[in-house]
């Protein structure tokens, strides 16, 4: 999963000027070198660096009391280095890099508060590896092992307070194999098994109490239960 942020210019050109008649057109010359924008205080608000009309370089963009909002590298047009970006506060927004426009490598995203959000490597704009999600005030929320695919791996979620939740594999977007689920005073609530995301084989439900549900739990063919 890869992020997009509104950026102060896509491409620039410029039109040389000259004379013009019904068979001539007059030269189109692409802009190179640095530009920048300023905020009405006079505060600088992008500098960006073009080559042949298009993003070659380090973007950058400030806010208006001149704490950093965010830094690119593109190359030829393209995202292609290090990528950055900051909150109003100054606190860090996310960092990373970018591989021919795709996220690459370590990735690292915070809350506004500076808790970390999320944590983890893509490779080629895929999640890869070990993944970790953080609730708002720094507690624990989704730890994933991806397996070579953004929609595949194994996944423990937990609530809010630390207690978990459900933990399973996903392959393709879906649940398969065994799943565990909890309520959220941490007493069992599922123990199931899946195929193509559909409860197939045993499967056992309890209420918070920790009474079976006998009329749900069972065996289950293709998402339904069997008399």
């Amino acid at each position: 999963m890869w992020m997009t942020r509104n950026r102060p210019f896509a491409m620039i050109a410029l039109v040389a000027l000259g004379s013009c008649t019904d068979t001539v057109t007059p030269p189109v010359q692409l802009e190179s070198g640095t530009r920048t924008t300023q905020f009405a205080n006079g505060q600088l608000w992008s500098r960006i660096e073009l080559q042949d009309g298009v993003g070659h370089g380090v973007w950058e963009t400030w806010f208006a009391d001149g704490s950093p909002k965010s830094k690119d590298s593109f190359r030829t047009g393209i995202l292609n280095g290090p990528s950055g970006a900051w909150f109003a506060g100054g606190q860090p927004r996310f960092t990373g890099a970018y591989l021919e426009g795709l996220p690459n490598g370590p990735w690292t995203r915070w809350h506004p508060s500076g808790n970390k959000l999320s944590e983890g490597e893509y490779r080629q704009g895929v999640r890869f590896g070990p993944w970790t999600n953080w609730y708002l005030d720094g507690t624990l929320q989704i730890q994933a092992v991806y397996t070579g695919d953004g929609g595949n791996g194994h996944f423990a979620n937990y609530y809010e307070d630390g207690k978990p939740k459900s933990d399973g594999n996903i392959v393709d977007g879906v649940r398969v194999g065994p799943w565990r689920e909890w309520w959220p005073g941490g007493e069992l609530r599922k123990i199931a098994n899946f195929i193509d995301g559909k409860l197939h084989g045993a499967c056992e439900f309890y209420s918070v109490a920790g009474v079976l549900d006998k009329a749900r739990s069972g065996n289950y063919l293709d998402g339904k239960l069997q008399p």
